[in-house]
């Protein structure tokens, strides 16, 4: 073989896959006639696990309808709806890929309201924002939390008062 017959490749040319050609998501038939058999059983998991979270949310769902008395049981049921919701928009995004962009800001949207629900149970836990304040309002809030904040030693800590608690609140609504 002479230097002449070696191929030469170009360093800037990668092995290309057809899929990719147009720059978006493929369907799900595309990717289920691509999948061995450890994916399919992979993907069977999956929706089953996503299946059984949704079968006992809403088991639990019933149980507290019935036995949690007033405007707790809605609150915490939208708490506990939080991993079922998440489980089943992740099922249909990977079931169908081209929906990811919309199951993705479901989820978020959702998790934000979870979020929000969570601090207004914690306030109404306590008896409401007063009785909150008066609870924890001689402790200091710390900011310097992990996992990004740990290393900033130099955040002061907070006083918690009515003006932290609203702050708070808007931080979930931030987060929406």
């Amino acid at each position: 073989m002479s230097v002449t017959e070696i191929p030469t490749t170009n360093a800037s040319t990668t092995p290309f896959n057809p899929i990719c050609r147009n720059r978006q998501a493929p369907y799900a038939y595309e990717i289920l006639e691509k999948l061995d058999t450890t994916g399919q059983v992979l993907f069977a998991i999956l929706t089953f696990m996503s299946v059984i979270a949704v079968v006992v949310f809403i088991e639990e769902a019933c149980y507290m309808y019935k036995k949690i008395p007033g405007a707790k049981k809605s609150i915490i049921i939208w708490v506990n709806a939080g991993a079922p919701i998440i489980t089943t928009t992740s099922c249909v995004g990977m079931w169908i890929p081209r929906s990811t962009m919309f199951t993705d800001f479901t989820a978020s949207v959702f998790l934000a309201v979870v979020i929000h629900k969570f601090q207004l149970m914690l306030v109404s836990e306590c008896g409401g924002r007063r009785e909150f304040l008066k609870r924890f309002g001689a402790q200091k809030l710390q900011l310097n939390t992990g996992p990004l904040c740990c290393c900033c030693l130099c955040f002061p800590r907070k006083d918690i008062n009515r003006v932290t608690l609203f702050i708070l609140k808007l931080g979930t609504f931030q987060f929406a």
